[in-house]
């Protein structure tokens, strides 16, 4: 995984976000794939209301996972984080990720002032 999965350099309003993982505080892989998931989500949106964004702000997102099956599941869960925003989406198949125990990876571009 990259250090700071996050950069505001870019381009001039735009904020993106690399291989986001859904760890605990601890830096830990929850064992369920849900909780991995959502942590990820609450990760990005932090990240973005850091910069004073919102999931609404997101113009690209992607997901990169090592299991369809598990995923398809829980998808819904960044349909509802994502809401009404009109972002393009790209879903990556990985044999792995960064992480040991990793199943899910996050990435954004956002625009401020969008």
């Amino acid at each position: 995984m990259h250090e700071d999965p996050f950069s505001d350099h870019a381009l001039p309003g735009i904020v993106t976000g690399i291989d986001i993982a859904g760890t605990t505080p601890d830096g830990d892989i929850p064992p369920r794939f849900a909780d991995e998931c959502r942590l990820a989500l609450e990760r990005v949106g932090q990240q973005l209301a850091d910069r004073g964004l919102t999931f609404r702000d997101v113009r690209h997102f992607a997901y990169t996972v090592r299991d369809i099956e598990a995923f398809r599941q829980y998808q819904t869960l960044v349909f509802e984080a994502l809401g009404n925003a009109r972002a393009a989406m790209t879903l990556r198949l990985v044999t792995s990720l960064p992480n040991e125990g990793q199943r899910i990876a996050f990435s954004f571009s956002a625009e401020s002032g969008g």
